[in-house]
């Protein structure tokens, strides 16, 4: 891995400040670039890295930025379908947080997988692949664990 996408406490201010000069930068172009060309459908589900690299010279095997990932991979169909799942989810995490007593486990449990989940989504920062790597495994058990969570109220 380059040292330059090596994240450390507050790397991400810089490498927004960067912009297309640093690995990432490189990468998120790439992804807009696949997008672009490819705008209906993307590029298809992991093969991210392959058509990377016939647009820049040092590629990874996901873009480090979940909304560039679905754009790129499942062009601007699946980023729709993508945002819509994330509304729904929004919205019932809200209700849910409204449905539920003041002082329940359950909501604490609740909000902290709420919070993490949308931490992970910022838009403008890197993150880790949302669907090929051991990092988005916790993401998707807390979506899970919330999902459950909403079912039992």
């Amino acid at each position: 891995v380059p040292e330059d996408m090596v994240l450390k406490p507050l790397d991400s201010l810089r490498i927004l400040k960067q912009g297309s000069g640093s690995a990432y930068g490189m990468l998120w172009n790439a992804s807009w670039i696949m997008g672009l060309e490819n705008p209906f459908f993307g590029v298809g589900a992991a093969n991210f890295q392959s058509v990377c690299e016939t647009i820049v010279s040092e590629c990874s095997y996901h873009s480090h930025n979940v909304y560039l990932e679905m754009f790129s991979e499942f062009g601007f169909i699946g980023l729709f379908l993508f945002l819509l799942f994330l509304y729904f989810l929004f919205k019932a995490t809200f209700v849910y947080l409204r449905k539920i007593k003041i002082n329940s486990i359950d909501r604490a449990l609740f909000l902290g997988s709420s919070v993490a989940i949308f931490v992970k989504l910022i838009p403008f920062l890197p993150s880790s692949g949302f669907f090929k790597n051991w990092y988005a495994v916790p993401l998707w058990f807390m979506i899970g664990w919330m999902l459950r969570l909403k079912k039992s109220a």
